[in-house]
Parts: C-alpha cells; sequence; structure tokens
C-alpha cells in the first residue's frame, strides 16, 4: 500500500504489530495495526535511509543513513517510531549501512562503509564504541543476538564473514 520505492530500512516489533520502513531518497513510514494503516513520518524530512532496527515492545528505534560526501551521514534514534528524530552524534558521521539491535533495545551495532569499523552501544545509544577485533572493510549486512552479546558481519571488502562477541 506504499507504493513503489528502495526500501532499503524495514523491521517489525510485537509480533509483527509495529512496523517501520524507510525508503532510500525519501520518509520513513510506521505502521501500529500489522501494516493495515501506514503514516508518512514527514517531520524528519527525505534522506539516503540505508538501515534501521527497532527493539521488541517498540520504544527504541535506531535509523541509519548513507550521504553522498563520504564520512558524513548520520545515525540517528527515536522516541516515536520514526516521527521525531535524535542525531546520535556519540556515533560520529560515516556512510552507515547496516543497523542491528537487541531485543530490548539497549544493545546496537552499526557497520560502516567508509571507515570500514563496526561500532556499538551497550546502553541504548548513550555511548558509544568501535567493535574490537573486527577487520576494516566495507560493512553492508550484520545482525546481534537477541540478547546483544554476539554478532555476525558481512563483509565485502575483503570479503570476510565476521563473528564473534560484543566487546
Amino acid at each position: 500500500s506504499l507504493g513503489a520505492g528502495r526500501w532499503y530500512g524495514v523491521a517489525q516489533a510485537q509480533g509483527g504489530k509495529i512496523l517501520v520502513a524507510a525508503k532510500y531518497r525519501g520518509y520513513t513510514y510506521t505502521s501500529t495495526d500489522y501494516g493495515v494503516t501506514w503514516k508518512e513520518n514527514t517531520a524528519a524530512g527525505t534522506n539516503l535511509w540505508s538501515s534501521l532496527a527497532i527493539s521488541e515492545d517498540g520504544s527504541n528505534l535506531v535509523i541509519s543513513n548513507l550521504n553522498a560526501d563520504p564520512n558524513t551521514g548520520k545515525l540517528y534514534s527515536s522516541p516515536d517510531l520514526g516521527a521525531t528524530l535524535i542525531e546520535e552524534t556519540g556515533a560520529g558521521s560515516a556512510n552507515w549501512r547496516q543497523v542491528a539491535m537487541s531485543t530490548d533495545g539497549t544493545k546496537i551495532l552499526v557497520g560502516q562503509i567508509d571507515t570500514g569499523s563496526i561500532v556499538f552501544s551497550t546502553d541504548a545509544g548513550a555511548t558509544w564504541k568501535v567493535q574490537t577485533g573486527a577487520p576494516m572493510g566495507f560493512y553492508y549486512r550484520l545482525d546481534i543476538t537477541a540478547d546483544g552479546s554476539k554478532m555476525i558481519a558481512g563483509n565485502s571488502i575483503p570479503q570476510t564473514l565476521v563473528t564473534g562477541v560484543v566487546k
């Protein structure tokens, strides 16, 4: 019902009752009724949205964007399903490619393609650290376990698969 587009970010919470989607070069969208109706979030504007993740209860949303200029993309959190966005300045600027989140929303993992590192937060975005032990590269896909203790990341340059403990 949302029409055609390059849907780069999608996530769900509460067993699919809450749905969020981000259109590359477009807006973010939310549904709180299993996708029957959708709200277009225009207050945050259009962007080069690349990925998003949401906690199971829907209270914590993190969304990333790319940018045409290297290392200028931003990472945002939202307390209201994307209607308003708060820049996560502690994570820095990068071309953020993929976001993953623990079920409770406190642990967030983000991969970037410019500086080629993975950053994470264990306190819902209050502070950010670089994941140690992960090789530098272009992290296009990653995931984190429900409790946020372990990760897997796909690196396209060099072509490697990285697994490990979030530390």
